[in-house]
């Protein structure tokens, strides 16, 4: 298993701390509420760059895959 740099360790446990904050309709999940992502990454001291929002986009693919596995 390839190593993650502290950086993309950082995203991903501000990822993983809004695996709640989901959008949601009648008929279940169905995105990351991105709104709420960026203000934890701002507290975190994550810059919200096009990198952070290219790595947020593949994370919340990924999330929502397993998610709909279920």
């Amino acid at each position: 298993m390839p190593e993650i740099s502290a950086e993309i360790g950082k995203h991903l446990q501000c990822f993983r701390l809004c695996g709640t904050q989901l959008r949601a309709t009648s008929g279940g999940a169905y995105a990351l509420d991105w709104s709420i992502i960026k203000d934890v990454a701002g507290s975190m001291e994550i810059p919200v760059t096009v990198r952070f929002y290219r790595l947020l986009a593949a994370y919340e693919n990924v999330f929502m895959e397993e998610l709909n596995k279920k």
